[in-house]
């Protein structure tokens, strides 16, 4: 693991959304259009997760889910934990949204941040500068081995907690919000929905793991992918006022899949003439008439020239001298024609000469296992 790369440089906090202030939305959708959540990063890998991502992107709405039971138990469920997080470990809840300081379209949410006790500014870039991440699961959510104090050492291979990604995501937040440490805390539910309440049920009280920053993970998704991810959000903005359909006639995840289609036969079309003229180039040198076999090792590949010649085939052809025919043909003889085209039909063996010919193959190295 890389020494983590932090400065006390202040994340910018963007506009808060209080649901009990319809007018706040849009300043918060507003702030978050352009930019690459944790959450987002998180779920970019899953197919079906980007395209709702991009689609969302497109058309600027959010969907509120929180209709949904497993959504509607996290927003009750996650402020009472948040508490309990303040109580026990002093990390203040938090429900803003943060964007990188040298970098405005990195954003993060979490659950719960430090604050400096007398004036309540927000504390970065110091052992201190702790965060806090909240879940709420019918899953056991415990990340894998932890060493005496707590820590995060090693993530279970399969967990529940591996699959979901939470893990890249606390990394990007630590990275936007300039952090050290995150405090992992889950409770875990029956998945039972009460009738009354139409929540879950609580099984125990909240489990926490100390999730340590790893900037190794954290430079792998600045450099492969954050920019992939920000290229492909600008394409979907750039849908919005020119490319994209009423939604009424044609749905916008649709339409995005469209430009995805013809995205990749403007790649593919590129790639071929690339490859036709980087071939064609090769052949004029290894393929010239007067060139010799050759064998080449690049190291990343091979290019092997060799001269074949097939074996020269003997075939059995009939032919028939019609002119001799004809010529002992007369009225009287009509009865013999049958005999006369079998006494003028000849075989003979006709030989096709063996051809050459010169191939040109390109290997790529299979890394050894």
């Amino acid at each position: 693991m890389t020494t983590p790369t932090m400065t006390a440089l202040v994340p910018i906090e963007g506009p808060s959304y209080d649901k009990t202030r319809p007018e706040t939305k849009q300043a918060w959708l507003d702030f978050r259009r352009p930019g690459l959540t944790a959450t987002m990063i998180r779920d970019w890998g899953t197919a079906s997760k980007r395209r709702k991502i991009l689609e969302e992107k497109a058309t600027g709405e959010f969907e509120d889910l929180s209709h949904l039971p497993y959504v509607n138990h996290g927003n009750l469920r996650e402020p009472m934990i948040a508490e309990w997080v303040q109580a026990k470990f002093g990390i203040s809840p938090c429900e803003a949204t943060y964007a990188h300081p040298e970098n405005d379209r990195h954003l993060a949410s979490p659950d719960g941040v430090s604050r400096d006790p007398f004036n309540g500014s927000l504390l970065v870039g110091t052992p201190d500068a702790i965060l806090a991440e909240i879940k709420t699961s019918k899953h056991d959510l415990w990340p894998g081995a932890v060493d005496e104090a707590g820590v995060l050492i090693e993530i279970a291979e399969g967990s529940q907690f591996e699959r979901s990604n939470y893990y890249t995501q606390m990394q990007w937040q630590m990275y936007v919000m300039n952090s050290p440490m995150t405090l992992f805390v889950y409770e875990q539910h029956d998945d039972k929905i009460d009738p009354e309440t139409g929540t879950f049920t609580p099984i125990a009280v909240p489990k926490h793991v100390w999730i340590p920053r790893n900037q190794m993970l954290i430079d792998a998704l600045l450099e492969n992918v954050a920019p992939k991810a920000i290229a492909e959000i600008d394409h979907a903005l750039s849908l919005r006022s020119t490319e994209l359909p009423p939604a009424s006639e044609f749905p916008t995840e649709h339409a995005v899949w469209v430009q995805d289609v013809l995205k990749a036969r403007e790649n593919l079309a590129v790639a071929d003439a690339a490859r036709e003229k980087a071939w064609d180039s090769l052949a004029q040198i290894y393929l010239h008439p007067e060139a010799d076999d050759c064998k080449h090792d690049l190291g990343f590949a091979s290019l092997t020239v060799s001269t074949s010649t097939s074996a020269a085939k003997t075939r059995e052809v009939t032919s028939t001298d019609w002119d001799a025919v004809r010529a002992g043909l007369t009225e009287a003889q009509r009865k013999k024609y049958d005999a006369l085209v079998a006494k003028h039909t000849t075989t003979k063996p006709v030989v096709t000469p063996g051809t050459t010919s010169r191939r040109m193959t390109i290997t790529e190295k299979k890394a050894s296992s």
